[in-house]
């Protein structure tokens, strides 16, 4: 659905709940010596302003973030990041999934981003400029099948290994927005 905009949600309780798991899991990836790649199908624009006026109309930033920032410690990677964040570009901006994906992973890794809405797509495409990350306008679907024997199975469109370098164990995140 290309007319839902995260901004007006950015920073609610889901939003800290699911960024402070991702923080936490990247950052344990990201100790291991392996590269990883990481593969975002709705990134959304990456950098949020929570002073926007649509993040002020809803009040979902003030009874996420704004209640929950100061409970995580000062070592969580969601809080590192959040104040990396907010040093670089103010007291009210807001990382989403891909920023913190460009902030705690390493250079040897690959991050894959993908935004269809084409406001969001040149928003994240701004926000992401200083990191090496690979930005598309968006990425056929993909679906999960069973497979016996198997945790779980990701069937992925033909030549999508070699050309993004994903590997077994590599974290793939798939968020899309609701009503998608």
């Amino acid at each position: 659905m290309l007319s839902y905009q995260h901004l007006y949600h950015a920073g609610n309780l889901a939003d800290v709940h699911k960024h402070a798991l991702l923080a936490w899991m990247l950052a344990y990836l990201a100790a291991k010596d392996k590269p990883l790649t990481y593969l975002e199908s709705h990134a959304g624009r990456g950098l949020y302003d929570l002073g926007a006026p649509e993040a002020l109309r809803t009040g979902e930033a003030a009874a996420g973030i704004g209640r929950l920032e100061a409970a995580f410690a000062p070592d969580h990677p969601y809080r590192q990041a959040l104040d990396r964040v907010r040093a670089q570009h103010g007291p009210r901006a807001y990382p989403g999934s891909p920023m913190l994906a460009a902030l705690l992973l390493r250079d040897s890794d690959t991050v894959h981003l993908a935004e269809q809405h084409p406001q969001e797509f040149a928003a994240l495409a701004a926000a992401m400029l200083p990191w090496p990350v690979r930005v598309h306008r968006a990425v056929r679907p993909w679906r999960l099948v069973w497979a016996r024997g198997a945790r779980s199975v990701l069937e992925l469109p033909v030549g999508t290994i070699d050309r993004t370098g994903t590997e077994p164990g590599d974290l793939i995140r798939f968020d899309p927005p609701p009503g998608a």
